[in-house]
């Protein structure tokens, strides 16, 4: 009975790491979206407003 919880603990702790890990990828993937989105419209603004 003890492996068995053992088991089950260790496969809730596994999940909820995975789900940390997720919510961090899911920021990452935010931020370098928004980072692409501001580049591509700084690329297409015309050079006489680039200063």
């Amino acid at each position: 009975m003890t492996s068995v919880s053992t088991t089950a603990t260790s496969l809730a702790s596994q999940i909820a790491l995975c789900d940390v890990l997720l919510i961090e990828i899911s920021g990452i993937h935010s931020s370098l979206a928004r980072d692409i989105k501001h580049t591509l419209e700084v690329r297409n603004k015309s050079p006489a407003t680039w200063r």
